[in-house]
């Protein structure tokens, strides 16, 4: 009796490890997309550029006049560009950015205290786009074609876990009414 419970709990926790990474991948295709309808452009005087790290290990942060919440672009949008073009920028500088609607908030000033840095998904001066929002969309594609693929890997496995168990208990229930 023991081992049919262990059995059933394991074939339960299989089944909803596969919902969830079902529903992970259903989730990571509306998350895959960056248009100007998704996010709110911003502008603001740069204070301060804060470049981290080297190769694929790349953050930069910009700090500015008008909020006192630091922008970000790290690993891999950051890695897309030279960090010489993030290090160009200088105090006083005009720049817009843009952010993904869900996060704008944490530009509002009851967020400031709470969140130190919005994550950006493009940035440029008046005479350079130094991070476009297609650049970003491309980025945060490559990053979801992964984890779909590892959502879906993930899914299968469990799934025929699950299917496996739900075989065995079966085969012990048939075994049981023939004797």
């Amino acid at each position: 009796m023991r081992k049919r419970n262990i059995k059933l709990v394991g074939m339960i926790a299989l089944f909803f490890v596969a919902l969830s990474m079902i529903g992970n991948w259903i989730i990571s295709w509306s998350m895959s997309s960056l248009t100007e309808e998704n996010t709110t452009l911003f502008t603001a005087t740069v204070e301060e550029v804060q470049v981290m790290g080297a190769a694929d290990d790349v953050a930069v942060t910009i700090l500015v006049k008008e909020y006192p919440t630091g922008l970000l672009l790290f690993n891999s949008r950051a890695a897309a560009v030279p960090p010489d073009r993030f290090r160009a920028l200088h105090p006083g500088q005009q720049i817009w950015f843009r952010v993904e609607n869900n996060k704008t908030m944490y530009l509002e000033p009851e967020w400031w205290e709470k969140v130190p840095f919005v994550d950006i998904c493009s940035l440029k001066t008046e005479t350079d786009d130094i991070f476009t929002l297609e650049a970003a969309d491309h980025i945060m594609g490559e990053v979801m074609k992964g984890l779909r693929i590892r959502c879906a890997a993930a899914a299968v496995v469990s799934l025929a876990g699950g299917v496996a168990l739900l075989m065995s208990l079966r085969r012990e229930k048939m075994r049981k009414r023939r004797f």
